[in-house]
């Protein structure tokens, strides 16, 4: 820009985001100077990341790596994973789910679970395929309705689930519990007449608080 200022991308779910704008991956991170890109989350390696920039840029990178602490031995097994994964799930789509059926899912899902008035995703339409829910129930009504659920009809809705932090914008907006929802091959596989069975279920269980 005329000021100088430099455009850095958090680009851990960038992969999954071109489903979102619908648009190659080079145009959505051209705007920016540098792009960190997660090997683990949407590619699925065992750990790691890469940063990408000019070559000044990245010189100076590796300096604070080291300054840091975060030099590992050998980068190699995170390297071939991340590798492995960019193969798999970006250049040949061999898997049975890809980024656009993910996301298309979770649009599906948010779509009709929102309508129920139970939760409030955040954002209100995903742009991958995770997204944050809200209850106002707090965390021990969340679990045993949870329970109940996968007791009765044996499903269960959630996995994880944490409170609401006070003195935050979610807790004064009156949400005591949140959790993420994230589709990847694994309960993608799932349904979409299961997911709206067992939140159905889960509302139900909930009003009776």
């Amino acid at each position: 820009t005329s000021m100088d200022i430099k455009l850095h991308c958090d680009g851990a779910r960038i992969f999954e985001a071109t489903c979102f704008y619908d648009k190659p991956l080079k145009e959505v991170v051209s705007i920016f100077d540098s792009v960190y890109i997660s090997f683990y989350k949407g590619l699925g390696g065992i750990s790691g990341a890469m940063l990408l920039g000019d070559k000044e840029f990245c010189e100076e990178a590796r300096i604070w790596l080291r300054r840091f602490g975060g030099n590992l031995f050998t980068q190699l097994p995170y390297a071939v994973s991340g590798w492995a994964g960019y193969r798999c799930h970006w250049v040949h789509n061999d898997t049975s789910m890809s980024f656009r059926e993910k996301y298309q899912k979770i649009l599906r899902l948010t779509s009709t679970i929102g309508e129920q008035g139970l939760v409030t995703f955040d954002p209100e339409i995903p742009s991958v395929n995770m997204v944050h829910g809200y209850f106002r129930q707090n965390i021990d009504e969340i679990h045993r309705a949870r329970d109940a659920v996968e007791d009765a009809i044996g499903l269960r809705v959630l996995q994880r689930v944490k409170p609401v932090e006070p003195n935050t914008n979610a807790f004064r907006a009156g949400y005591r519990s949140k959790f993420e929802l994230a589709i990847g091959a694994a309960n993608g596989k799932i349904d979409d007449a299961d997911f709206f069975l067992g939140w159905e279920a889960l509302e139900k269980e909930l009003s009776a608080y």
